[in-house]
């Protein structure tokens, strides 16, 4: 992956709302040609652009920490029994 800090680089929105990402931002991005991506207004005149990657990688460890029952059955059983003794 490139530089966080790559130099801004002007660009049109050309025929059919088509956007082309500059190759050296790619390469900052870690963003490959044909890789998909989210593109999301984020306030007047201003879009933010994210690879499904990223989102998905983010998404991944944000939820990593969770626990999951290594036996559904037992975990519903757990549940029960203290259910009952309340």
């Amino acid at each position: 992956m490139g530089s966080v800090d790559e130099e801004p680089t002007r660009t049109k929105i050309g025929p059919r709302g088509r956007l082309t990402i500059p190759v050296a931002l790619q390469r900052a991005a870690g963003v490959a040609e044909g890789e998909e991506v989210v593109i999301r207004v984020v306030g007047p005149g201003v879009f933010a652009i994210e690879s499904v990657q990223s989102i998905e990688d983010g998404l991944l460890a944000e939820f990593a920490s969770i626990q999951r029952p290594t036996d559904a059955v037992a975990a519903i059983r757990a549940d029960r029994e203290d259910d009952d003794r309340a």
